[in-house]
Formats: structure tokens, sequence, C-alpha cells
């Protein structure tokens, strides 16, 4: 059985109840694949109260249709697992954002905002009291992709 390479990179913090991810490149599947298992590591410690997402897609290329299916699935099952927030973020604000933002957007009990720095993404979240003493700086990282 061959392997495909994975393709995509992203790096994720947790901050607080924020986990912020920021994606690089096309994801194809099994790209994909590594991100959730990185992602859902990351969201453990999250889930005994509501959380929520930035999701930096300013540097996403679009993905393979393959993977489409594959976001709004795991973006439904996190929202099972008391996430109710995400912020997307896109400096460029083009084509990507409108892609994005369809995969997630009427997925029930999730509250979706679009934003176009992460500044603003992360004052949103000092609002809603998700952020703690921490500063929106630190946190605790992970690095994935074509290492």
């Amino acid at each position: 059985m061959s392997r495909n390479k994975i393709h995509g990179e992203f790096a994720m913090r947790v901050v607080g109840r924020v986990l912020a991810i920021s994606y690089v490149g096309a994801f194809n599947e099994e790209g994909y694949m590594a991100f959730v298992k990185n992602a859902r590591e990351h969201a453990a410690g999250l889930q005994a109260q509501p959380w929520g997402t930035i999701d930096n897609i300013s540097n996403w290329e679009l993905s393979v249709h393959a993977t489409a299916g594959l976001i709004r699935q795991a973006v439904q099952a996190s929202v099972k697992l008391n996430r109710r927030f995400i912020a997307i973020v896109d400096s460029k604000q083009g084509f990507a954002q409108s892609v994005f933002l369809n995969y997630v957007r009427d997925i029930e009990g999730l509250e979706c905002r679009l934003f176009s720095s992460e500044d603003a993404a992360w004052q949103w979240y000092r609002e809603l009291g998700l952020l703690n003493e921490l500063s929106y700086g630190e946190g605790i990282a992970a690095r994935g992709g074509d290492a």
C-alpha cells in the first residue's frame, strides 16, 4: 500500500480556552488527517467549558475537494465537544474565506465571525471571557506539516 506525502502545514497553540491555528498551503487528505490528530490533542483540555478557535487562513490555499467534507465533519464533531466559537481570520479576504465559511457557517451551536486580523479575533475572545491572564502571545504550541 502506497502512502501519499503530506501536503499542507499548520501551527497551533492553546491560550486560555482558545485554540489558535494558522494554515499554510494546500492540504491533501493525509495533511488534513495529521492536522486533525494534532487539533484533537490540543483541544482535549478545553472541552470542560465552552471554547473557540482562531482559524487564520490568510496563507491557506484551496484544498482538494476530498477535504471539504472532512473539514465540516471535524468542526461538527468539535461542537459536540463544547466548541462554541470560530473566528476566521483572512488578511487577504479572498476566495478562500468564502470557501472556508461555506464549510462551517450553518453548523448549529457554532457562532462564526470573520476578521481581517488576528488582533481583532483575540479582542473578540477577550470580550467573550475565553482568555485568562495569559497574553495571546503565550500558550502551548505545536507545528506540523511537511516535516
